[in-house]
Formats: C-alpha cells, sequence, structure tokens
C-alpha cells in the first residue's frame, strides 16, 4: 500500500471517529427504548394472542358466510338489474335501498313509485354532476312533471347520450374511429383495469351488456317490443311506427335510463 493511499485512509479514520462515536452513543441510548418496545410488544401478544384466537375461531366462520352472502347478493342483483334494463327500468343512486310500504302489481308501478318517491334528489344529483346542461334539463324535468310526455322524452334521451360522450363516446351510435359505442367501451375498460370497479359498480355494468329496446332500429315496433321501452331511434327520426311514444311508462323510463347515465358515467365509474 502507498504512503498516500495509507495517509488518505487515516486521514479517514480520524475525521469519521467522532461521527461513529456519536452514532455509537445514539444507538446507546436508544437501546433501552428499543428493549422496552420489544418487550412491550411481546407482551402484547402474548396477553391477546388468545383474545384474537378466540375470536378467530368464534367470528371467523361467520364473517366466511356473511362473505358468500355478499357474493351471492351481488350474483342475484346482476341477474335482477339485467332483467329490469331488458324492460327499459336502471337503477340510480336509490334504487338498491328503496324499501316500499305497499305491494305494486307491475314493476312498472314498483319504479315509477321508486323515481316518485326520489324525485328532487335524483333531480337535484343530475344537474349537480351535468351543470353544463342544467338549462336543458331543468326544462326537460318541467315537461316531465307537467306530464308532457311527448316532448320530454325525446329531450331526456338525446341529453343522456350527450352525457354519455363526455366521459366515453355515444350510447347510441358508434365511435367513428375506434367502431365502439359506449357500452363496448365501458366494458372493455372495466375489463382492463381502466376502470376502478367496486362491489356495487360491478352490478352495474349488467346493463351496458343488454340488448337494449332503446338502441334499437326504428323496426321494433311491435307490441311485444314496445313494451320493453321507447325506442330512441324510431322516436328521434320520427318513425310513423313510434308516434304512440308518449306515454307515462315510457316518460318513467327516459328518466330511469338519465338518471343510470348519469350516476354511471359521472360518478361510479372512476377512472384509473
Amino acid at each position: 500500500m502507498s504512503n498516500e493511499l495509507r495517509e488518505s485512509i487515516e486521514s479517514f479514520r480520524v475525521q469519521s471517529a467522532p461521527i461513529a462515536k456519536a452514532l455509537q452513543d445514539c444507538v446507546e441510548k436508544m437501546r433501552p427504548t428499543t428493549v422496552a418496545i420489544a418487550e412491550a410488544a411481546d407482551q402484547f401478544r402474548r396477553q391477546y394472542e388468545p383474545v384474537v384466537k378466540q375470536f378467530a375461531e368464534t367470528y371467523g366462520p361467520k364473517i366466511q358466510e356473511l362473505v358468500i352472502r355478499a357474493k351471492q347478493w351481488q350474483e342475484d342483483q346482476k341477474i335482477s338489474v339485467a332483467l329490469l334494463a331488458e324492460r327499459g327500468w336502471f337503477p340510480n343512486w336509490y334504487t338498491f335501498y328503496y324499501s316500499p310500504t305497499e305491494e305494486f302489481e307491475s314493476i312498472d308501478d314498483l319504479m315509477i313509485a321508486q323515481i316518485d318517491e326520489h324525485w328532487d334528489e335524483i333531480k337535484q344529483n343530475i344537474i349537480e354532476l351535468s351543470p353544463n346542461r342544467e338549462h336543458i334539463l331543468s326544462v326537460a324535468f318541467e315537461l316531465h312533471e307537467q306530464e308532457n310526455y311527448i316532448a320530454s322524452i325525446p329531450l331526456i334521451l338525446s341529453q343522456s347520450d350527450g352525457i354519455c360522450s363526455e366521459d366515453f363516446t355515444h350510447f347510441f351510435s358508434k365511435d367513428s374511429n375506434t367502431g365502439r359505442r359506449a357500452s363496448d367501451e365501458i366494458i372493455l375498460q372495466a375489463e382492463s383495469n381502466e376502470l376502478v370497479v367496486d362491489f356495487l359498480s360491478e352490478i352495474l355494468l349488467e346493463p351496458f351488456k343488454v340488448n337494449l329496446q332503446l338502441s334499437q332500429g326504428s323496426s321494433k315496433a311491435n307490441k311485444a317490443a314496445k313494451k320493453k321501452g321507447p325506442n330512441r331511434h324510431g322516436i328521434i327520426h320520427g318513425s310513423r311506427k313510434h308516434l304512440d311514444y308518449g306515454s307515462k311508462v315510457n316518460g318513467y323510463k327516459a328518466i330511469s335510463f338519465l338518471a343510470f347515465i348519469v350516476y354511471t358515467t359521472k360518478d361510479k365509474f372512476k377512472k384509473t
């Protein structure tokens, strides 16, 4: 070893000695605290280990059963939501928590009652999440309240399409670049984890998988098809086969669809 290297090493040792001494003193000062923490942790483990074990033995199976029931509830809701969508009805912020005090003869009556009960809240949520359309939505809501469904339905359906396109693409027409509708895009993004899909929003994906009367061509005009809901294409384009669209049920189904679009695309479906 050269004298120059030896001198450099010795110089470093001398200069670092105070630092090493300070670190050692710090470690020694902390040793009682470290020992105390370790002893406390061991005492805590010995004291509460039987409690934790007993809790796991007592409640573990119940928690597991609860998880299984929650998953079954979710699967049941997926089926229910898909069936509702086929009939032109969609969930909103309050659907899953609606507990009617009376029995209804039809699903139409039930869903109308649910919307009526939460009408003020639904309107407020829609406008708060789509403030740029308040001047149009307010008119649509007023027409609905006046039971002027001939005027309210086309307005509501057109705004639903526009609202959907702000975060995804249009619901009723394919994107010119990708060739996908909003339903295709949403499902694709959910599968690729571009959307944050939680326990509830996983249920809300189901209507986007359904072949809706809302999205059919105007040729779908027989009685069975019309019972499934308004036909957007036939209504917007003034098809002579769909001049009877202005019913109360269709008016409420249009509101149901608008609320669902806002609820999902503006509220529940968050991008990662």
